[in-house]
């Protein structure tokens, strides 16, 4: 090998170990910092996807199948293009009376005086009509 060989390959050792040292240099500092910032805010937004902590939820309410009598029923129209919803009032054992939205089949099927098994179910927010089951007399 000739001298200048020699001192090109020389320099290029130089360069190499002296930018390996500033990377070396400049990323330690920074993986010494970020690193525990980067776990902190790991571990923080892992609780944060889970929310508060759950609050003990009351059993869901099964439906409710009890002895009812439907005592009205009647339609509503609302809307441009004229939608009609079918709603039946029942009339539980105990004189309670609960209307409820029901389905076209359901408004055909149910006469006022109709007596059979209503079943509903209570949510949070409103009380569903599921079924209503006439009874022979």
């Amino acid at each position: 090998m000739n001298k200048k060989t020699i001192l090109i390959t020389r320099v290029i050792i130089i360069t190499v170990i002296i930018l390996s040292l500033l990377i070396l240099f400049l990323f330690i500092p920074l993986i010494v910092v970020i690193l525990p910032i980067d776990i902190i805010l790991l571990v923080g937004f892992s609780k944060l996807g889970k929310g508060a902590p759950e609050k003990k939820r009351p059993p869901k309410n099964p439906p409710k199948n009890i002895q009812a009598k439907v005592v009205y029923k009647y339609t509503e129209m609302s809307g441009e293009y004229v939608s009609t919803y079918f709603y039946a009032t029942f009339e539980l054992g105990d004189m309670q009376r609960l209307t409820f939205k029901i389905s076209r089949e359901t408004y055909g099927m149910v006469v006022e005086g109709d007596a059979g098994i209503l079943v509903y179910k209570k949510t949070r927010f409103r009380t569903k009509f599921l079924d209503f089951q006439r009874t022979t007399q």
